[in-house]
């Protein structure tokens, strides 16, 4: 993979893999730490922080926001292509499929139209060497079977991933996959469910090199400590090392 221009230079103190830029610019005391701002679409990509080596751009067309025509698709997909070609952005994000009810509901956000959509990303990404953050609501099983067809050599980062250890498995086998858990563990650790079970066992169970950490909500030092904290715990880990790991695996999205 091309290296980006501006590197991690430094272990800091709690890496975020996933967060958007705010609209009037000012994304909180983030400059010293590792975090991967993701615009959702590529027209604002302009809302992307410059102010640190430490703060990776992401851009993409969420599912959410897929326009309505062809053109105004078209338009979107082709400042994409500039910006990833250009070395503008460091990765493709956050881009995916979102299969929920709500979603499918409306006519322009069809899974088959999602799923088209997705692939002409991801084929930016490839031929730019860039790694992608994917959202998944309900999709897992198209995903895998995106990923196995298309055969990528990038990494894919599973953002706020709420599988289980089965499907982390099997993704592995598709992809160079990493997998980013989010507060909603930290929700489930005062629920007795089966699926809350099961979260918490793909995050104990997950592959350390494939671990990721996030809070997209909050940029807030407190809340992003708390699920450090949680998932050391679950993972049987000093913090410390796992700030370490999680820092290791956001430099190797870019190598």
């Amino acid at each position: 993979m091309n290296k980006t221009e501006t590197q991690i230079t430094a272990v800091t103190d709690y890496p975020n893999a996933h967060i958007h830029p705010k609209p009037n610019g000012k994304n909180g005391k983030r400059s010293q730490e590792i975090t991967l701002f993701n615009a959702t679409r590529p027209l604002l990509s302009h809302l992307l922080p410059k102010e640190s080596k430490n703060q990776k751009r992401f851009a993409a067309l969420h599912p959410w926001l897929i326009p309505q025509t062809e053109e105004e698709v078209q338009k979107e997909l082709n400042h994409l292509q500039q910006l990833a070609s250009s070395g503008t952005i460091d990765g493709i994000g956050e881009c995916g499929l979102d299969f929920s009810q709500k979603r499918c509901n409306q006519p322009h956000l069809h899974p088959s139209r999602q799923i088209a959509l997705l692939k002409k990303q991801l084929q930016i990404a490839q031929a730019c060497q860039l790694p992608v953050t994917l959202h998944t609501v309900s999709a897992l099983p198209p995903i895998y079977t995106t990923l196995k067809e298309m055969k990528l050599t990038i990494p894919i980062l599973f953002h706020q991933f709420t599988g289980s250890i089965e499907q982390i498995e099997q993704l592995l086998t598709v992809c160079k996959g990493y997998f980013s858990f989010s507060p909603t563990l930290l929700k489930s650790a005062k629920q007795q469910g089966k699926k809350s079970r099961q979260k918490i066992k793909a995050c104990r169970l997950c592959p350390i090199k494939r671990l990721l950490i996030e809070n997209e909500e909050e940029e807030e030092q407190p809340r992003l400590a708390e699920l450090y904290a949680f998932v050391a715990n679950v993972k049987d880990l000093p913090t410390d090392q796992l700030k370490q790991q999680v820092t290791t695996n956001l430099i190797n999205l870019f190598e």
